[in-house]
């Protein structure tokens, strides 16, 4: 398994791009991992999603990595104050550990990345993304 960082994020209010950092195993089965979001606007919301990779395309403020169909790995989260959350992923649950075609399944590629609301932004759209990952699960 594998997982590696594309696709930087584009600067936000704060003046720097909000990162997605991965943390944790990327072996399919009963560990977890986790994802935290940092240097985000503080106090706004995000959605963390995943799909196929793709080439960067830009769309709103930021830069999206991810084909289409994409599917949402959580429930939206808050930023805190300081712009960063972090998330809990159990690969025994939730849509990317049921069959189908959102199935994380040993050897398949996916890309992961949060889209976040940033009403003050550089680009005036609103919305921003993240850097996103590329993962290769294990069995």
């Amino acid at each position: 398994g594998d997982a590696e960082e594309i696709c930087v994020g584009a600067p936000n209010s704060t003046g720097v791009p909000a990162r997605l950092l991965w943390n944790g195993p990327t072996r399919v089965g009963d560990e977890r991992m986790s994802l935290s979001i940092e240097n985000g606007p503080p106090d706004q919301m995000a959605l963390v999603f995943y799909g196929a990779p793709s080439p960067p395309v830009l769309t709103w403020d930021g830069t999206l990595c991810i084909a289409r169909p994409s599917y949402r790995l959580t429930a939206p989260l808050s930023l805190d104050a300081a712009g960063e959350a972090t998330i809990s992923i159990d690969w025994t649950g939730g849509p990317h550990a049921t069959a189908g075609a959102g199935a994380w399944t040993p050897g398949s590629t996916w890309a992961v990345q949060a889209l976040y609301r940033d009403p003050t932004g550089p680009g005036g759209t609103g919305l921003n993304s993240t850097s996103a990952w590329k993962v290769v699960p294990l069995p």
